[in-house]
């Protein structure tokens, strides 16, 4: 059998009702959305604050405007924190240094710091000539200082490079008007 679906609105446009002719009968100022559909008509109406999320403009159901916003805000926020993760991700992988051919790690919680004390013990003069440090491929290699200190500015020059990235991206996603434009931002 086939049943009518309606809506009912506030006094601001609002639709805060949606039903089937198979459970309520429309009351006069209803409007009939749909001739002939299925027995159940149960719209997703009201926000988490128990507001209307949809209006009715010009014979169409639309979500609020100022919900549209909220939306897009949420979803930037979104996309931001995911390009931020993402950034700092590929940070931590490190990279295949040039200088000698070995992989280092880069991550936050020892890389970084390691490498910075390593860089002012030599800026001070306490670091021995020749220093050993950890690479992911092979393990602890014998460094000359001047070999440690490119291979952490090619690990520095890494960084910058993806927080460019980051920024630039961010950018995209602040100025962003659409959802659609904020989905296509990728990494």
């Amino acid at each position: 059998m086939d049943y009518k679906h309606y809506i009912r609105l506030n006094e601001n446009d609002l639709i805060i009702k949606s039903f089937s002719t198979a459970f309520e009968q429309p009351q006069e100022g209803d409007i009939l959305i749909c001739e002939s559909n299925e027995r159940h008509f149960n719209m997703d109406l009201y926000d988490d604050n128990m507001i209307p999320k949809y209006q009715y403009i010009d014979n169409q159901i639309v979500l609020r405007q100022d919900m549209l916003e909220i939306q897009l805000n949420n979803v930037k926020n979104n996309k931001i924190n995911e390009l931020n993760i993402k950034c700092s991700q590929e940070i931590e992988k490190g990279i295949l240094c040039i200088t000698n051919n070995h992989f280092y790690r880069y991550n936050k919680e020892e890389d970084q710091s390691n490498f910075a004390a390593q860089f002012l013990e030599i800026l001070d003069g306490t670091a021995p000539e020749i220093i050993n440090w950890k690479s992911e491929d092979v393990g602890i290699i014998p460094l000359s200082q001047n070999e440690f200190k490119s291979i952490y500015r090619e690990l520095g020059n890494n960084q910058k490079t993806l927080i460019a990235k980051y920024w630039g991206l961010k950018y995209q996603v602040l100025n962003a008007t659409t959802l659609q434009e904020v989905m296509q931002i990728v990494w």
